[in-house]
Order: structure tokens, then C-alpha cells, then sequence
């Protein structure tokens, strides 16, 4: 079965516990877990840490290859719509920023919603749970969200990022009314720029 493995996965690709699980369709745990033992036992696979496993390089010079850590973080945490790349990342690839962030901070639905900033990989990247559990449905409204959250690390003055975030609205083709039932999500006086930036937005007031 472990063709089965081969044909699925590139080497060096993150392989999660419950795609090996259905892919070798074990339904028994205790055998599942012989079975992965065994892979590991003749190196047809290794762990990189618990419920993450790769196909390890074939040649002995690059056999201590392990995957990205941003590919096991996209994987785990930003995959089937449950989360994305937040902060001056995101700001960078809706073009509101030139930066390029070093700085891998995610927010996904795959934390616990009481997990705020947990640090993973030697702080190599931070996850944090979304303020509301992230579909295909409302991905894109909290992507927008994120965005206004985030809306300090732009380049630009107020009045041309009221521009982009209409250009970016309309694009994204989003609904005023869920939007605003999104934003219900990001409460208090911290967060209150986000909702009068907003406001801004579809009322097309300018600075």
C-alpha cells in the first residue's frame, strides 16, 4: 500500500495523519497505527513531528531534507478554506503594500478559539484562532476583514486605500449586509477603526 502513498504525495510534502488514513483506508486504529509504524521502521516514510509525516528524499545526500515549514503550516492550518496568511502578508498580496513580511502569522480555524498567538516551528510562525470559524461560504468576507484589520502596515494614505478597498469589495464581488455581520465578530474600542474605515468604504466618503 505504501504505492499508494507514493502516487498521492511529492517527496518532501507534508502529509497529515488523516490524509494516510484515508488513503489507506485502515479503519481499525490500532492496525492504522502498526502500519505507520512499519513505514516509519523502513524509512518509506519519517515524522517530522506528531501527525505529520514525508516522503524522504532517495539519495543519501539530501535525505536529511525535511519539508518547509511554510508548507506544513499552509497544510495544517490554510487548507480546504479554514485559513490563511494574516498581517503585512496579506496586505502584500492584495497589493496594499510593497513589504515583504518575514513574518509567518496565520489565522485559521484549526486552533482552539481560546489559542491566541501560539508559536510554532521555534517561533518560526504564529497561529491564531479567527475570531469565527472560516468556510468556502465566508472566506473572502474575513480575508476582507483581515485586510481592514491590518490596514496600518500600507503604504499608502487613507484616501487611496478607501480607493482599493472599494476596487477590492467589488472584486471580491462581497454582500454589504455580510460584511457587516462579519465585522459583528471584531468587537471593542481597539478594533472600532475597522468599522468606521468600513463605513467609509461603502459610503464613499473620502479623508
Amino acid at each position: 500500500m505504501s504505492e499508494l502513498i507514493y502516487s498521492k504525495f511529492a517527496v518532501r510534502e507534508p502529509i497529515l495523519r488523516d490524509e494516510l488514513k484515508d488513503i489507506l483506508n485502515i479503519q481499525n486504529e490500532h492496525s492504522f497505527s502498526q502500519y505507520i509504524s512499519m513505514l516509519l521502521k523502513f524509512g518509506l516514510i519519517k515524522l517530522f513531528q506528531n501527525g505529520i509525516y514525508y516522503i524522504p528524499e532517495k539519495t543519501q545526500r539530501f535525505s536529511m531534507l525535511k519539508p518547509s515549514i511554510i508548507d506544513i503550516v499552509k497544510k495544517k492550518y490554510c487548507s480546504k478554506f479554514n485559513g490563511f496568511r494574516t498581517g503585512a502578508a496579506l496586505l502584500n498580496q492584495y497589493k496594499f503594500t510593497s513589504q515583504v513580511s518575514r513574518d509567518f502569522e496565520i489565522i485559521s480555524s484549526e486552533v482552539s478559539e481560546n489559542s491566541r498567538n501560539v508559536k510554532l516551528f521555534n517561533g518560526k510562525a504564529t497561529i491564531s484562532s479567527s475570531k469565527l470559524p472560516i468556510n468556502k461560504y465566508n472566506y473572502y468576507y474575513v480575508v476582507y476583514a483581515e485586510i481592514l484589520k491590518h490596514i496600518k502596515y500600507s503604504d499608502y494614505k487613507e484616501e487611496y486605500n478607501l480607493e482599493l478597498l472599494r476596487d477590492l469589495f467589488d472584486d471580491l464581488n462581497l454582500n454589504k449586509r455580510k460584511m457587516k455581520n462579519v465585522l459583528k465578530y471584531y468587537k471593542g474600542n481597539r478594533l472600532l477603526y475597522m468599522h468606521i474605515l468600513f463605513n467609509k468604504v461603502i459610503n464613499n466618503e473620502t479623508t
